[in-house]
């Protein structure tokens, strides 16, 4: 390490990464239950150049685990939502973290998202598939510890390839959540072996009293396949796309928004924010049907300025928000 903190061989390439660190924006995608009312929002990131333009999030996050410095983005993540529900107020939220966050940074991690708590809203922490697991014990150690903080706990992106997709690793563990990886669950729905697998590692999650979320509902046909297969909550672009919740004195002219930015970039790149690449091999168009599309414009009408702190409950859009 130098004097800074940071690991010695970073090259000229990796310190603009780094900087690029203080660029990220929020971006929130709704999550139902099986009654169609929001249970909580993602915050998603989005990393952002000088010039505007979005980064892709796949390699910058390799690179940040790879070289020592993804708890520096998780935390600013933390800290850019807590700026969002200063003027838009939600009554939860889903953070990332990835376990080399947890397990080396905790204390401030968790000083963090102490501060979105103290705002009275719920905060769900989804650990990040992006780490290999050898120690079982440690992971649950940061379960656990979360929990004992008061935050709900998830595991993300759950599937045959990771640790987190066999039905051992949740019972030793006991998470809240499990979060079912969207081509995961879209593999499940064309190969038998597949679909087994996926329906065991859902009654085990129910075994121990976990909520359990399908990603990649893109159509209603994959949703009414979601519910049989035992979802609790669904997310997708059925119900909606990620969307930019910073208040709308905040995205045009005016003062900076709190990432930096004089204006919001994620309005000029909106066509190009992809969280995820569902599978377009379906008959069915992946844009919102008129059905889904109702429930994700009635999700992302919580856009307000500072000072006028609306609320979303359960799925209700109070009428300040409309």
């Amino acid at each position: 390490m130098d004097a800074r903190g940071l690991p010695q061989h970073m090259t000229p390439e990796m310190l603009d990464r780094l900087k690029v660190a203080e660029h990220l924006c929020p971006v929130f995608q709704p999550l139902f239950d099986r009654h169609l009312r929001v249970m909580t929002y993602e915050a998603l990131m989005r990393v952002i150049d000088a010039d505007g333009q979005i980064l892709s999030l796949p390699h910058y996050v390799e690179q940040m685990e790879a070289h020592g410095l993804i708890s520096l983005a998780d935390i600013t993540m933390v800290n850019q939502v807590r700026d969002v529900t200063s003027c838009v107020r939600l009554h939860s939220v889903a953070v990332n973290a990835s376990l080399k966050t947890l397990e080396h940074r905790f204390p401030t991690y968790v000083a963090a998202l102490s501060k979105l708590r103290a705002a009275d809203i719920e905060v769900i922490v989804e650990i990040t598939e992006t780490v290999p697991i050898f120690d079982t014990g440690r992971l649950r150690a940061c379960v656990d510890g979360l929990r004992a903080e008061g935050f709900v706990v998830a595991l993300d992106d759950a599937k045959l390839d990771h640790a987190f997709g066999h039905p051992e690793l949740l019972h030793a563990v006991n998470p809240d959540i499990v979060k079912i990886d969207g081509p995961f669950f879209h593999d499940a729905l064309r190969d038998d072996a597949t679909r087994r697998h996926l329906e065991g590692l859902v009654n085990a999650a129910h075994a121990i009293g976990a909520t359990v979320v399908f990603e990649w509902v893109d159509t209603p046909e994959r949703f009414e396949r979601a519910l049989d297969m035992g979802a609790d909550w669904v997310q997708g672009f059925l119900f909606g796309r990620p969307k930019s919740l910073w208040p709308s004195s905040l995205r045009r002219d005016g003062p900076r928004r709190p990432c930096g930015h004089a204006h919001c970039p994620l309005d000029r790149a909106e066509a190009r924010i992809e969280d995820q690449t569902e599978d377009q091999t379906v008959d069915q168009p992946l844009s919102p049907t008129r059905w889904g599309n109702r429930l994700s414009s009635g999700a992302r009408k919580i856009d307000s300025s500072c000072g006028d702190r609306n609320s979303v409950k359960n799925g209700q859009i109070p009428p300040s928000a409309s």
